[in-house]
């Protein structure tokens, strides 16, 4: 196994804590207020991860060459990011299930994905991947109808 697929599990688990914990916060606090809260955790998270990983390589604090395409897409990339957290909030605050949201926004996300990685980024599917893609529909399907 490829060190990527245990990084992407271990995002997944991540999401899949956001998710769960964000939902059991919801019903708790105003939506308006654990989407805030979550932002500045992650916001806190993301500091201390770029202050140490600028220290712990010797790095200069403040990178050089930073182009402003490239700043402007991860900008875009953070406002993507707030948008389905808040809209994740009002998912959960008027009554979604959990375990079928997170499918549901999954899904919606991987097909979003694929797409755009073969529209705009060359990536190609094999038949194989396509015949995957065409299940995992189908089980997305059949788990929300059940």
């Amino acid at each position: 196994m490829n060190v990527w697929w245990f990084l992407a599990i271990m995002s997944g688990m991540g999401l899949a804590g956001r998710n769960v914990l964000f939902k059991m916060a919801g019903v708790k606090i105003d939506s308006a207020v654990a989407a805030l809260v979550l932002s500045l955790s992650m916001s806190a998270v993301a500091i201390v991860y770029y202050l140490y990983q600028r220290t712990s390589a010797k790095l200069p604090l403040i990178p050089g060459e930073q182009t402003p395409q490239g700043l402007a897409l991860a900008c875009v990339a953070g406002f993507s990011l707030a948008a389905a957290n808040i809209f994740l909030a009002y998912t959960y605050k008027a009554g979604g299930n959990a375990g079928l949201t997170g499918i549901i926004q999954n899904g919606v996300s991987l097909g979003l994905t694929i797409l755009i990685g073969c529209l705009f980024l060359g990536e190609t599917m094999r038949p194989l991947q396509m015949a995957g893609m065409a299940a995992a529909v189908l089980g997305i399907f059949l788990i929300v109808k059940g």
